[in-house]
C-alpha cells in the first residue's frame, strides 16, 4: 500500500500554513485552530482539556491567534476571535474568524482535492450572531 498521496496532501497542508499563516507556524497553534474551527464558540477550559496544554499555554495561543500577539511586539494573526461568552461573562468562548474560516476552506480544500471550500456553518453564523448581539446590548 502506498502513501505517497496522502503524504502529499499532509505536505500541502503544512504548505499552506506556512505560506498563509507563518513560515515557522507552531503545531500546537494548529491544534487550537482545528479545536476552534471543529467547536466554534469552544470554551477556553474546553480548549485546555482538548488540546491537552496548559491554560497559559492555551491563553498565549489564543491571544497570538487573535489580532494582537502576546509579546505585544507584533500584530496577532486574526485566525480565531475570543470573546466573553455572552451567556456567562467569566467564561471565554473562540471562533474563528472570517480569515480563519477562509483558511480552514483551504485546508479542507486540499484534502478534497480542490482548491478551496465553504467553511461557512450554521453553528458558527449562530455564535457570531449572538456576540454580536451581546457587544451591541441588544
Amino acid at each position: 500500500m502506498s502513501f505517497g498521496r496522502d503524504i502529499q496532501t499532509l505536505t500541502n497542508v503544512i504548505k499552506i500554513l506556512r505560506r498563509e499563516v507563518d513560515e515557522h507556524f507552531p503545531v500546537q497553534m494548529v491544534h487550537v485552530i482545528l479545536a476552534v474551527a471543529q467547536r466554534p464558540g469552544i470554551t477556553t477550559a474546553e480548549l485546555v482539556k482538548e488540546t491537552d496544554l496548559s491554560q497559559p499555554a492555551v491563553s498565549r495561543l489564543l491571544t497570538s491567534l487573535g489580532k494582537e500577539h502576546y509579546t505585544r511586539k507584533k500584530a496577532g494573526y486574526n485566525i480565531v476571535d475570543t470573546v466573553d461568552d455572552p451567556e456567562d461573562s467569566r467564561r471565554k468562548i473562540s471562533f474563528l474568524t472570517k480569515k480563519g474560516r477562509d483558511l480552514m476552506g483551504q485546508l479542507i480544500g486540499v484534502l478534497h482535492g480542490t482548491t478551496q471550500v465553504d467553511f461557512e456553518s450554521p453553528v458558527a453564523r449562530a455564535h457570531v450572531a449572538s456576540i454580536v448581539k451581546a457587544r451591541s446590548g441588544v
